[in-house]
């Protein structure tokens, strides 16, 4: 009937008026939550710092909380799950605070790691590393990530331990800056090179210091990046497994590549005995010793390096392995460029929002909002 329809309709618009009455009121408890926050803080609700601020904080908890979600160790159901994003939120703040990258950007190199597969116990013990690499071989943050995730695996460097992969990482970054500023290559160059013979070289027992030593001394002779890599690598090749012509040299050569426990001894010590043994070799028969050692294509870098002399090499090795420092160190220096200050008044203006924004959330503006949602 007319009168049954009238009621129903009444009954709905009622319902829907009381629906629009508790929307509004969780609106405005939302507001109040936020006005709160803001009249603490000293600053108006309507005022563009307060909008901006809240923006800023939400794409940054935005962008920690998608790294989370992918990291193999973190249950996004458990009850520690919020606690480890609040240490990652920190930890990149961190970052943002004393580097020229924001804490967004830290947030993103973060979901980065998550994607090359580490926990975030690694990223978070990576992350300060590999931001004063990227800084200080004027590297993105995402190309500085690849890199450095690629190196460690290379170098056998990876660790479960935050403390162990921090230090780890700052290795690397240093022995890349000092490296870079003391050789003819840079960052690209220097990881083509580990690509291409790193893995080979850290199986036979080799380091990243002397490696990069090594390559250095390679590129300071124009044979750079994944070419100074194979040719390292091959070199490794043909000391440990040579063929027997190579053996046969190595025998009159009186070189011993193994130690007592059938260990290869370090790169250095071998080269030594070469520079020994070949003191005093006709030029045409040290060529023919060479050539049956490492073959036509390595014989060329291992020439190259015999010229700088073993002398040059440790003194390049050593001080990679007394680089501690170096990437910070190289980092701070272009932050005191005007363009590196720019960079750092924006991370510290970003800081200061996150800080705004965050206050938001804990001052109950993020449950009020929820109510508002949930409404």
């Amino acid at each position: 009937s007319i009168a049954g329809s009238s009621s129903v309709m009444a009954k709905k618009v009622s319902a829907d008026m009381q629906r629009t009455k508790m929307q509004i009121q969780a609106a405005g408890q939302a507001m109040k939550a936020m006005a709160g926050v803001a009249a603490a803080a000293g600053v108006a609700v309507a005022g563009k710092t307060v909008v901006d601020s809240v923006k800023t904080y939400v794409e940054f908890e935005n962008a920690v909380t998608k790294a989370g979600t992918k990291f193999k160790d973190l249950d996004v159901t458990s009850e520690s799950y919020n606690e480890t994003l609040e240490l990652m939120q920190t930890k990149a703040r961190e970052v943002g605070a004393a580097t020229k990258f924001s804490a967004t950007d830290a947030a993103g190199a973060l979901d980065k790691m998550a994607m090359a597969g580490l926990t975030s116990e690694q990223a978070m013990g990576m992350l300060m590393g590999t931001t004063n690499l990227a800084a200080s071989v004027g590297l993105d943050l995402t190309s500085a990530v690849d890199m450095a995730t690629d190196a460690m695996g290379a170098f056998n460097l990876v660790s479960e331990d935050q403390e162990q992969i921090s230090a780890n990482m700052n290795r690397i970054a240093d022995v890349v800056a000092r490296t870079t500023n003391m050789a003819n290559t840079d960052m690209s160059m220097w990881f083509e090179a580990v690509k291409s013979g790193a893995p080979q070289f850290t199986a036979l027992g080799g380091d990243i210091e002397t490696f990069s030593a090594a390559i250095g001394t390679l590129a300071n002779s124009g044979i750079k990046g994944a070419e100074a890599g194979t040719a390292l690598r091959n070199i490794m090749l043909r000391l440990s497994a040579p063929a027997k012509a190579g053996a046969d040299a190595l025998g009159e050569l009186g070189i011993n590549v193994f130690n007592s426990e059938g260990k290869m001894l370090p790169f250095i010590d071998i080269m030594k005995q070469f520079e020994k043994s070949l003191d005093g070799v006709a030029d045409e028969k040290k060529a023919k010793l060479l050539t049956d050692i490492f073959g036509a294509r390595a014989i060329g870098s291992f020439q190259v390096l015999m010229s700088a002399g073993t002398e040059e090499l440790s003194k390049f090795t050593n001080e990679l392995y007394n680089a501690g420092g170096a990437a910070e160190t190289m980092a701070n220096a272009q932050m005191k460029s005007f363009a590196g200050m720019i960079e750092q008044l924006k991370s510290a203006w970003q800081d200061k929002q996150l800080s705004l924004g965050k206050a938001f959330e804990v001052g109950g503006a993020k449950d009020a909002l929820q109510n508002l949602i949930t409404y």
